[in-house]
This record gives C-alpha cells, structure tokens and sequence, in this order.
C-alpha cells in the first residue's frame, strides 16, 4: 500500500512539472519575438545569494493569444488552483502549482472578444525552504 501511494505522489509530480514546462516552453519560444517585451527578475536571498524568487512576463502585439489560451486551458486540470475570470472584455487566467520545494504562478491577460489580440503573461517562481 506504501509503494502505491508512493507511486502516485511520484506520478502527480512529474504530471504536475510537464504542465508547467510546457507554459515555460512558450515563454522561451515566444520572448524574443518581433516588438515582444520580457523582463526576467531575480530576487536573491542577500546572506546566502540563493535564489528566493523569479518573476518573467511577456507582452506582445506580435504574438497571437490562441496559443497561450490552449496551453493554460490543457495544464488547468494539473494546476493545485485555477481560476479564470472575464471584466469589460478582459480575462485573466492564473494558474498556480505547488510542490514542496517551490510555488509557480503563472497569469494571462487578453481581450476575450478576439482571441488574435495582444497577451500579457506573467510567470512567478518562489522557491519555499524547509
């Protein structure tokens, strides 16, 4: 019984880190493209120079937002949290996975009435420590 919930846990993980790289995927491909804006943040710990946080967004007018719209809509079921909410045309889609080691958030913004409109997306990596 031990090695099957042991298993699952495994399992869920890696289920769990696929999703998420396919989001950080989409960040690598599409940051350097035409006028796209990305910013990269670290945040370090100032005694110990460990990575505590990193925070990425992306902002195109270049980039359709159909493909980011698929993938967070494929990696919601293996989010810990989503939620998705619609405001004078404007959605917002947060995706949050937590492990024991660190908490990703990843956001979307785009104009819900044309889906070849411009995106803002943001991903936010905090490492947690024990």
């Amino acid at each position: 019984m031990k090695i099957m919930f042991t298993f699952i846990i495994l399992l869920l993980s890696t289920v769990a880190t696929i999703a998420q790289n396919s989001i950080d995927e989409l960040f690598d491909k599409y940051k350097s493209v035409g006028d796209t804006k990305f910013t990269s943040v670290i945040e370090r710990d100032p005694d110990t120079h460990e990575v505590v946080k990193v925070v990425k967004m992306i902002e195109s007018d270049m980039i359709s937002a159909k493909t980011f719209i698929k993938t967070f809509e494929k990696e919601e079921a293996q989010a810990t949290s989503a939620n998705k909410t619609t405001q004078n045309n404007i959605t917002s889609h947060v995706l949050v996975f937590e492990t024991e080691k660190q908490i990703r958030i990843y956001s979307l913004r785009y104009n819900s009435t044309n889906k070849y409109s411009s995106i803002n997306a943001s991903i936010i990596l905090k490492y947690i420590k024990h």
